[in-house]
């Protein structure tokens, strides 16, 4: 997925949250609305597909393009959480 396809997925992300008034929703509780959108065109153990890019922009420090997105690391494996983002 390219850099343009993930700030637009950030903004289908960021609608979604503020219409549902939703915190720290998981990459599992935004398939299918991505799937519906087109960005991924299945889900695969709740979520993998989307977890699968939110790790190559940690591995590449580019996390940066989805503002919505908070990470916690632990020792070997990262939990996303994602919350409408506030200026």
């Amino acid at each position: 997925m390219d850099h343009a396809q993930i700030v637009k997925m950030g903004y289908a992300i960021q609608k979604y949250l503020e219409q549902t008034n939703r915190f720290d929703v998981t990459p599992p509780e935004l398939m299918d609305l991505l799937i519906e959108q087109g960005y991924f065109k299945y889900d695969v153990r709740e979520g993998k597909p989307l977890r699968d890019v939110l790790r190559k922009l940690d591995d590449d420090d580019m996390l940066y393009l989805l503002p919505q997105l908070r990470v916690d690391r632990m020792d070997v494996n990262r939990r996303w959480f994602f919350n409408a983002y506030r200026l």
